[in-house]
């Protein structure tokens, strides 16, 4: 039965250990969710980064288990119009530092104060890259290689610097919204948290909120908290139930192949989604019944609300920032 979750923290009651390990204690994804924001909140970021700059898309992914966490924004300048992609991860070593390297043409090493940066080409020189380590910090900037000078993607890595001096982060605006009021399920005894990915794509989907869970069956599912419906171009409609309390949940089939169901309910506030693959997945439908109606129950919250808000409304560019800007400009 739905019941005692098993994710908990390691030889601890301390909620802010990590990583998780499964023992008997109840589950707590939102310890979780606020242990990866307060990671990417010591991340540094791009110091020149503007709101009139074009957002595309931004993902965070954390694996609780190993407290791997990766943050990614991507956009288009408007100082030219011009692609850029970064990306921060959090507790990579060197050894995986040198493979990166290792995986670039064209080397050269750019002087920075705290940390190691290399630049090079990747295979099909499409794009211009910069690794730095800093620590277990590795970050991972993409340049498309037209339009960007080495002058201008040195400029760009000495510009990273922490939030506190003044960065402005769009990830915020991305989002969900009323997140003290998002619910999560109460789950059987040997599930635990594979991953936790936050991600919002311009013009595409809007923000999302994506928990994987997964026991010792291999029974596996996701599920997706967002602000909107599904968008179910992908699906065709198979039935509708309505539980216990009277909320109705909607049973989708994929519309290309029979193997992915995705089961939809909202509680008023969010929409919900669970996804099984049939094929690498047992799960009964009592099972999934039980999951929703547990989720429904959910009156937990967050115990730190300012980690989904930014640390700055406005950008803070110092003078090297503001010159970067009018290089880029100049070399459109």
């Amino acid at each position: 039965m739905i019941g005692c979750g098993t994710v908990a923290l390691s030889n601890t009651n301390d909620s802010n250990k990590f990583p998780y390990e499964v023992t008997t204690e109840v589950m707590d994804e939102r310890a979780m969710i606020e242990h990866a924001f307060k990671s990417i909140r010591s991340f540094k970021k791009l110091g020149f980064i503007k709101p009139e700059d074009k957002l595309d898309s931004t993902l965070l992914t954390y694996d609780p288990s190993k407290d791997v966490l990766k943050y990614q924004e991507t956009f288009y300048l408007s100082t030219g119009y011009k692609y850029l992609s970064f990306s921060s991860l959090l507790n990579y070593s060197k050894e995986d530092y040198e493979n990166y390297v290792q995986s670039l043409e064209n080397l050269r090493r750019l002087s920075h104060e705290s940390m190691e940066i290399e630049i090079g080409n990747n295979e099909d020189a499409s794009f211009t890259t910069l690794l730095g380590l800093d620590g277990n910090e590795l970050y991972h900037i993409d340049f498309l290689k037209e339009g960007f000078s080495n002058d201008v993607v040195d400029a760009v890595g000495l510009s990273l610097k922490p939030v506190e001096e003044g960065v402005f982060e769009r990830f915020y605006d991305t989002l969900l919204k009323d997140m003290d009021k998002i619910k999560f399920p109460t789950m059987d005894k040997g599930y635990e948290v594979k991953s936790i990915i936050s991600k919002w794509i311009t013009d595409h989907i809007g923000p999302e909120l994506i928990i994987e869970y997964e026991n010792f069956q291999n029974k596996t599912f996701l599920y997706t908290i967002r602000d909107s419906d599904l968008v179910i171009d992908a699906y065709d409609e198979k039935s509708k139930f309505l539980l216990k309390n009277g909320t109705e949940v909607n049973l989708y089939v994929s519309a290309y192949k029979d193997d992915f169901l995705a089961y939809t309910w909202s509680d008023g506030i969010h929409f919900y989604e669970i996804t099984i693959d049939t094929q690498k997945n047992k799960l009964k439908k009592e099972e999934i019944y039980k999951i929703i109606e547990s989720s429904l129950q959910d009156k937990s919250t967050f115990s730190d609300l300012s980690l989904f808000k930014p640390l700055n409304d406005f950008p803070i560019l110092t003078e090297k920032d503001k010159q970067l800007r009018e290089i880029i400009q100049k070399e459109n």
